[in-house]
């Protein structure tokens, strides 16, 4: 770290002599409209001067043409803010970003479309197996009573000794007891 004339002996105005000024890491993540990260990852890279600042740490060096941001410090990087050393790509780069934003957003929608699509999938089975149960419930009430019924021969006996019920005695009138 620490390009340029003077930086690191702390005399003139910064590097080259440029106009500017020598701010803390946070004043210019402040001034620039990025977060203090950025302006370290800035910093390792070059793109912006810096110097030790005896036992506080570091100072940037901020031209006078820098840091004219917004100054709201909302740590997103939405000033458009040009540092020294800056690549000439940078409007690739951002076309591209601007794609996968887009990309982004259809495919939230393509999600959504496709949740909304499950739930009502799920609604739909849901009123399936209710009606599901309620053949269950149905059937298991059929085999109840068919299992209920007697057997075809103690109804063929019953038959025989001419009673229909089984606890009831021998009819009275043909063949029965007086």
């Amino acid at each position: 770290m620490g390009q340029g004339t003077n930086q690191d002996t702390g005399q003139g105005d910064g590097p080259g002599d440029a106009r500017g000024a020598w701010v803390t890491v946070a004043e210019a993540a402040r001034r620039l409209g990025v977060t203090p990260r950025a302006v370290r990852n800035r910093m390792k890279r070059d793109t912006l001067h810096s110097r030790a600042r005896g036992n506080e740490g570091r100072e940037v060096f901020l031209p006078a043409d820098m840091g004219q941001g917004n100054g709201s410090g909302d740590g997103q990087g939405t000033d458009q803010v040009m540092g020294p050393g800056d690549r000439q790509g940078d409007g690739d780069l951002h076309r591209r970003l601007a794609a996968a934003e887009q990309e982004l957003a259809v495919a939230k929608a393509v999600a959504l479309a496709k949740e909304a699509a499950a739930e009502r999938v799920i609604d739909v089975l849901n009123q399936r197996v209710a009606e599901l149960q309620a053949e269950r419930d149905r059937m298991a009430e059929l085999l109840r009573v068919a299992l209920d019924r007697p057997s075809w021969l103690e109804r063929l006996a019953r038959a025989l000794r001419g009673t229909g019920k089984p606890d009831a005695g021998p009819k009275a009138g043909i063949g029965a007891p007086p």
